[in-house]
């Protein structure tokens, strides 16, 4: 059985306001990165391997990419 990465793609910033509407109590993990980045790249194998841990399930995992959304990154 493959699991699956639970990392999402946030790919606007009405999509980034909307998850942290609802995510009231919720744990949320955001990974700003870049696909030419050598530090996002570093900590792409960490980011599956705990969204593919079971104890970390109550965690809600996303990525922006800074390359399409530099005034998010900035702004966040």
């Amino acid at each position: 059985m493959v699991t699956l990465s639970r990392v999402k793609n946030i790919t606007n910033e009405q999509e980034w306001m909307k998850i942290l509407r609802k995510a009231k109590d919720s744990i949320v993990l955001v990974e700003f990165a870049s696909a030419t980045s050598m530090g996002s790249k570093g900590m792409q194998p960490y980011m599956q391997t705990i969204s593919r841990t079971a104890e970390y399930n109550r965690i809600k995992m996303y990525k922006v990419d800074i390359e399409s959304e530099p005034d998010m990154a900035i702004e966040f």
